[in-house]
């Protein structure tokens, strides 16, 4: 604890004594005019303790606020020592047997407001003051001064004790002046923490507010995105669908004979609508799995006829390539149960992909059983691969890497995050491994099951309860 701090307690100390010794003042110059005028004590000096004392109070306290609180101290003492004495002079008083030992509460008050040094001070001052005044009234005699001995040595006493105990006694103020100052530090930090958290909790609600508001729009605008796309859709397949069979009949020649030129122009008419036929189709997919309208028509699947059709579908891809088509299947492979069109729509997807950007080597179909409970699914190329950086993004819709947009390859970026849609409706899982420049792995795998999902709307919502896609 600092001098400064120590000041500071007398200072609050000294304010609140001179209170209560002006309430007692008021409070003596009351019984004492009732005393007086009431009761037929007369005395022509009644007045003089309790207005002495209140003089002292005002003309301390003045030098008090007027910064000069040492000064104010020791008038306060010794007024305080004067007001006890004046007592004397009282008619029909019991000064030395009473109110003399008042005065070790000055020597004690004169400790406290100023140092140990006052007090032995105001104890001599007492001591004098009081055989002086019993001398002036008495005259010098031992009469006059024996009865003052024993209260004037407990004065004395005081004055010296407090001067010898007060190191110890400032030691016991300063821890407890350092406690209340860090239990006042601890409750204006818990104060700030409190109102640093009524702010946190006010822009916590606040953003949960805005973020409500957002997710109500983000699900009305994809129900709108939604609706929209299904309805484009259905209106496109059959134009599309038109042009496709009506290019395929003209090439065909079933309607005259048609040239080299016009019959390349059709298939490139025919392919064309195919290709924008996919995306439509994807398109359509993927907006029935975000509204939840998506239903796996499951049967038994024979994995090894798809296998063999999809095959068979894929090979005209890469006769203009030196690629090779291969089949790893193990044999006695169990029926699976689950949606066969959407399982091949995977095979698809993942051996179009490992076509697409692979320009020489082979390409593998690999099934197999993956424990007791799974069958593994596999698509490995030798094709051009991914970078490491790039493998995350090719999961998302609509989403290419930096070599597809190089290399111009026609796609949406639907065909896997659809594939991998459909493989955990099935109760499944998808994933990659790429080495740049080396080739892809792709590997899906699907539960065998004899049992149909309750509710199997309540997985794809669990499959699609973090994504919301705006077109």
């Amino acid at each position: 604890m600092e001098d400064s701090d120590l000041q500071e307690l007398q200072k609050d100390t000294f304010v609140i004594i001179i209170a209560l010794v002006i309430v007692l003042g008021f409070i003596l110059f009351y019984l004492s005019l009732i005393k007086t005028f009431v009761f037929g004590y007369h005395n022509t000096w009644w007045w003089i303790p309790s207005v002495l004392i209140l003089v002292t109070c005002f003309y301390s306290y003045k030098l008090y606020r007027n910064d000069r609180f040492r000064s104010g101290t020791y008038i306060f003492v010794g007024g305080l020592t004067l007001f006890i004495v004046s007592f004397m002079i009282a008619p029909s008083t019991q000064f030395p047997q009473l109110e003399i030992y008042l005065l070790a509460l000055a020597v004690m008050t004169a400790g406290v407001l100023i140092g140990p040094q006052a007090a032995v001070q105001t104890a001599g001052f007492a001591v004098i003051t009081s055989l002086g005044m019993a001398v002036a009234l008495n005259g010098l005699s031992w009469d006059s001064i024996v009865l003052l001995i024993a209260p004037l040595v407990i004065t004395l006493v005081m004055g010296i004790a407090i001067c010898i105990g007060f190191g110890p006694l400032l030691g016991v103020i300063k821890v407890l002046l350092e406690n209340h100052g860090r239990a006042h530090q601890r409750s204006q930090r818990l104060f700030e923490s409190q109102y640093e958290l009524e702010i946190a909790y006010k822009m916590l609600e606040q953003a949960n507010n805005a973020l409500s508001a957002a997710q109500a729009t983000a699900v009305q605008a994809n129900e709108f995105k939604t609706r929209f796309v299904t309805n484009l859709s259905h209106e496109l397949r059959t134009p599309l669908s038109a042009i496709i069979n009506l290019s395929f009949i003209l090439s065909k020649g079933r309607y005259g004979e048609v040239t080299l030129e016009q019959s390349d122009y059709l298939t490139r008419i025919h392919d064309a609508g195919n290709s924008l036929l996919q995306i439509v189709n994807d398109l359509l997919d993927l907006a029935k799995i975000e509204a939840g309208q998506m239903r796996l028509f499951r049967e038994p699947v024979d994995l090894v006829a798809i296998a063999a059709n999809v095959i068979t579908t894929i090979s005209g891809l890469i006769t203009d390539k030196p690629v090779e088509l291969q089949q790893q299947i193990e044999p006695n492979l169990p029926t699976l149960y689950g949606d066969g069109t959407r399982i091949r729509q995977i095979m698809l997807n993942l051996l179009g992909n490992a076509i697409k950007y692979t320009d020489e080597g082979t390409i593998t179909l690999r099934i197999a059983r993956d424990g007791p409970d799974l069958i593994r699914i596999s698509v490995i190329d030798t094709g051009t691969g991914i970078k490491s950086e790039e493998f995350e993004r090719i999961f998302e819709e609509f989403k290419q890497t930096q070599e597809a947009f190089a290399s111009r390859k026609v796609g949406t970026g639907l065909g896997l995050p659809i594939s991998k849609k459909f493989v955990e409706l099935h109760g499944g899982r998808l994933w990659g491994e790429s080495e740049y420049s080396k080739g892809s792995k792709f590997h899906f795998t699907l539960p065998i099951s004899s049992e149909i999902d309750s509710d199997n709307s309540n997985h794809q919502e669990e499959i699609l309860q973090d994504k919301v896609v705006i077109l």
